[in-house]
């Protein structure tokens, strides 16, 4: 009997470990989709495949065709930001510049 609980406490602690954390890196995923690019992909090769859903930072205002150096994945949707800092301050409330941008 003993055994048995503790099989199946090695069993459960397993499986809690498998969790995939939340991703909030576009270009990471990106990268991780296309099987048939080159080891040697850029940061800007990938860019250039994604599709935003706003042409701005939302944060700042900054157009993405000027440049974005971090992505999000917020309900589905991609965005882009030209500062970590910015995408820090998006993911504190999403909402809030969602309803702005409106």
């Amino acid at each position: 009997m003993n055994k048995i609980i503790i099989l199946f406490f090695i069993f459960f602690i397993a499986l809690s470990c498998n969790n995939n954390p939340v991703k909030h890196n576009a270009i990471e995923d990106q990268q991780n989709a296309d099987s048939t690019s080159s080891m040697g992909a850029t940061k800007d090769t990938a860019l250039k495949k994604l599709v935003f859903a706003v042409n701005k930072d939302l944060v700042c205002g900054m157009p993405v065709t000027a440049g974005i150096s971090d992505t999000t994945i917020y309900n589905g949707k991609i965005y882009g930001f030209c500062a970590p800092d910015c995408k820090a301050e998006f993911l504190k409330d999403p909402n809030q510049f969602l309803t702005a941008k409106k």
